[in-house]
């Protein structure tokens, strides 16, 4: 991306982050209550079992839960929740999505989970999508993937075609305004500088202080 572009990329992730998180916080985090039945919110099943199984929940907003469901609702503890960022990076050709509360606050770098579903397959290693973890340095305003796993299939499913460790590739680190996923960890440095001063606000992006129970959240998540 050209450097010119970087600042409408930013304003435009900035807004297409707001909507969505805020319409799937509500359906997954609140004070001490269980997960609203899958079936009652807004969206649909496009894999597998979505009431007692292992299945893929599509929200209107294009998020999905990705894991274990019973009695028709999400297992938070046996599935993970991935948050719509863009279907546009790439001209297209890429989806983006975030885990929720994967942000990880070290003491020089943040660390996070993305995913990417691709429209083609990315030869020659025949992958449908990725996941990346990555390291993120918001001093330098830069961000490297340390781990990544190419999968068969949409949605870090199907096989695994190659990880980085298998490859022994080692990235450099981009800066945030070569690329369009650099819009989005410049969002998360800023908003980790809220976070680190107040651990306990409310977030759906970093990882929280207190732990998952059950089919409840011990915290009260909003927008990130």
């Amino acid at each position: 991306m050209e450097n010119n572009e970087y600042p409408k990329t930013l304003i435009l992730v900035t807004f297409i982050t707001l909507i969505p998180i805020l319409i799937v916080s509500d359906l997954f985090f609140s004070d001490d209550v269980e997960i609203d039945e899958i079936e009652s919110s807004s969206g649909e099943c496009i894999l597998g079992d979505c009431e007692n199984g292992y299945g893929i929940y599509a929200f209107d907003d294009n998020s999905k839960y990705i894991g274990i469901f019973k009695d028709n609702q999400a297992v938070p503890e046996q599935g993970n929740l991935w948050l719509h960022i863009s279907d546009e990076f790439k001209e297209g050709a890429e989806s983006f999505y975030l885990r929720a509360n994967s942000v990880e606050i070290g003491e020089k770098y943040l660390y996070a989970e993305d995913m990417s579903d691709l429209r083609e397959e990315f030869n020659p290693f025949n992958a449908k999508s990725f996941t990346n973890y990555v390291e993120i340095n918001c001093v330098n305003t830069s961000a490297r993937p340390l781990h990544t796993k190419m999968y068969s299939e949409p949605l870090a499913q199907g096989e695994v075609t190659a990880t980085s460790e298998e490859l022994t590739v080692a990235f450099d680190f981009v800066a945030f305004s070569e690329s369009e996923r650099g819009a989005v960890y410049a969002i998360i440095c800023e908003e980790a500088e809220d976070f680190k001063i107040n651990p306990s606000l409310d977030s759906i992006v970093f990882k929280l202080p207190l732990p998952r129970t059950n089919n409840t959240f011990d915290t009260s998540v909003s927008s990130f």
